[in-house]
């Protein structure tokens, strides 16, 4: 009897245990289950900065120039760590470009009220294309980090929107003027000869680069006036792929623009290519300056074909003169062959000749006809008439000597013409005149 007690209680007490136990483990099942991680302690912050401003400056509504950045920054950071990258949403702005420079945060510690945190700063441009009022709307930023249980919490925020305001920098400016915004502008050219001694057909290639600071290589305006250079006929234009490059030197954005040009030389002579010039707001001074890309004259040897090509209606109108000049020689010989020669031409035979008595013996036949004087010191009474005909009685006669005194009697003869001409018919009505 006694021994069947003790069995009863041994077995009471097995079960006791065996339930207790079922409890517990059900307990601990049920907190696993019903276990949530603990929220992350996320901080996020956005503000807009002007290139130069100080860090973190703030601004109701910013103030900033057409074409100038605008810095985004978004800042996210926790005293845990991250546990995986950062999405970060761009925003889509009218009449504003927007470009990130790199993929990649800027990522560091600092310390927070005794506390460690980590942060990521993202930096994302802006520019404004246009005067006007701007938004940047909300940006959702997805973030993972760690919480005190070990376990991966991941959050979406989003930052709140943020205000600018954009203008031209200076009334010398108007909204189609293609103009750079940058505190640094560096203009290069150069130039290449397809040979040391220019002549037509030669080409010479034209390379001009622009470099600016803190600005888009899609923002630099064309450097050459194709109407412009179009203008010249003196060569032919042809004109290469434009390229643009952006690059980052120690934080420091730099835009680049290269253009060249090919000139194929069509004539020779002197050839200037033309001076280009380009707007720049510097937005260090605060002035608007003018870069200028320098013009350069060439000399270029004619060839043969150029040459012809180049003189090609003077020669047309030499060649018909010369074809006309002959047709009136030809005309006139045939004219005067059944009819006396001119008498200019008779005294160029003489002159040609060189016969001194004919050429006088010419020249007393000329003056009779002309004045019917029969000595050339009778023609006129000026001194210097009369040391002309004392030469001629006594020296040899030249063939320029010969032509001045041949003009001078024809003129002389005018003038006796137009004398005679002014005598009047009737002297006495004069007298007849003053009785009356």
């Amino acid at each position: 009897m006694p021994n069947k007690c003790l069995n009863i209680v041994l077995l009471v007490l097995v079960c006791l245990l065996a339930f207790s136990t079922y409890a517990v483990s059900g307990d601990v099942q049920s907190n696993e289950e019903n276990r949530v991680p603990s929220l992350p302690n996320i901080q996020l912050k956005s503000w807009l900065q002007k290139p130069g401003d100080t860090a973190n400056a703030s601004h109701t509504e910013l103030q900033a120039q057409v074409n100038q950045p605008i810095i985004l920054f978004v800042e996210v950071s926790t005293p845990r760590w991250f546990t995986a990258g950062t999405q970060l949403s761009l925003p889509e702005i009218a009449n504003v470009i927007v470009q990130k420079p790199s993929q990649l945060a800027v990522n560091y510690a600092e310390k927070r009220a005794g506390s460690t945190w980590s942060v990521q700063l993202w930096e994302i441009h802006l520019y404004p294309q246009q005067e006007g009022h701007f938004v940047v709307p909300s940006l959702r930023v997805q973030a993972q980090v760690s919480v005190q249980s070990r376990d991966n919490v991941q959050s979406e925020m989003y930052t709140q929107p943020l205000k600018f305001n954009a203008q031209l920098p200076t009334g010398l400016l108007t909204p189609s003027s293609a103009w750079i915004n940058s505190p640094q502008v560096e203009v290069t050219q150069k130039w290449q000869q397809s040979s040391a001694e220019l002549k037509a057909g030669d080409a010479i290639t034209r390379t001009v680069t622009v470099t600016a600071d803190n600005t888009l290589a899609m923002l630099l305006p064309p450097i050459f006036n194709r109407k412009h250079d179009l203008a010249s006929n003196h060569y032919q234009l042809y004109s290469q792929p434009i390229k643009l490059l952006d690059a980052q030197h120690r934080h420091q954005f730099q835009a680049q623009r290269t253009e060249q040009q090919v000139y194929v030389l069509q004539h020779g002579g002197e050839v200037t290519l033309p001076e280009h010039s380009i707007l720049w707001w510097n937005s260090r001074t605060q002035q608007l300056e003018n870069v200028r890309v320098e013009a350069r004259t060439f000399k270029v040897a004619h060839t043969l074909t150029s040459w012809m090509n180049y003189y090609k209606n003077s020669i047309a109108i030499l060649l018909l003169f010369l074809f006309g000049f002959s047709m009136l020689i030809i005309a006139m010989r045939r004219f005067y062959k059944t009819r006396p020669q001119p008498l200019f031409w008779q005294f160029s035979q003489v002159l040609y000749r060189g016969d001194t008595g004919e050429i006088r013996a010419a020249l007393y036949a000329h003056l009779r006809r002309c004045s019917s004087e029969l000595q050339m010191s009778k023609l006129s009474s000026a001194s210097q008439w009369q040391i002309v005909a004392n030469q001629i009685q006594t020296q040899p006669i030249s063939f320029v000597q010969g032509w001045l005194v041949w003009c001078k009697i024809a003129l002389m003869r005018r003038r006796t013409i137009g004398q005679i001409g002014l005598q009047k018919a009737l002297p006495e009505l004069d007298n007849i005149n003053r009785r009356y």
